[in-house]
């Protein structure tokens, strides 16, 4: 959360503008403001019936649905990728923070996988799934570290990956 932004992207070049003006109407308004920074995030219903923009919603879904999964490269590049209910869970926390002295805190996980190892644990509960993923390391992510948004928001991720893979599938089949 300290440590030195810059945007490689224009969407992070938005998200730290919006960041920039909470902090900014916080200090000179008195509007409470807080950040929560997050990785990229997967469950069922995020993407409902729009194209699957995350590799493990596309992974999931396809061995939910018995449809084989082909995903040409990057299968060795590590994620952190939290599920939508810790997600949520960090936004209620947050909501009803009282005791802060931050305001911009890191939301994760707590582990990073590869599309390849998030692939195992969905082949451990549905066996028959075809999963494809090619090689290679499409780009490097970090770990957050998220022990400020624990110690003052009270957060901690509650969905291993393959928690998160049983619900989901749950999910799924009580929506669908």
């Amino acid at each position: 959360e300290d440590h030195p932004t810059r945007s490689a992207t224009v969407l992070a070049a938005t998200k730290l503008l919006g960041e920039s003006y909470g902090l900014f109407y916080n200090k000179n308004y008195g509007l409470d403001f807080l950040a929560l920074r997050f990785p990229s995030a997967y469950g069922y219903g995020k993407l409902l019936g729009r194209h699957i923009l995350v590799v493990p919603d596309e992974i999931i879904t396809n061995a939910v649905l018995g449809k084989p999964t082909v995903i040409r490269s990057g299968g060795d590049t590590r994620y952190e990728w939290i599920y939508v209910k810790d997600f949520a869970n960090a936004l209620i926390l947050a909501c009803y923070a009282k005791n802060f002295h931050s305001r911009i805190f890191n939301i994760g996980a707590g582990n990073m996988m590869t599309p390849r190892d998030l692939a195992n644990v969905v082949k451990e509960i549905y066996p028959n799934s075809r999963i494809e993923i090619g090689l290679g390391v499409d780009r490097v992510h970090f770990l957050l570290d998220f022990t400020r948004a624990s110690k003052e928001l009270g957060y901690s991720p509650r969905y291993k990956p393959r928690d998160a893979v049983k619900d989901y599938a749950n999910m799924m089949r009580r929506l669908t």
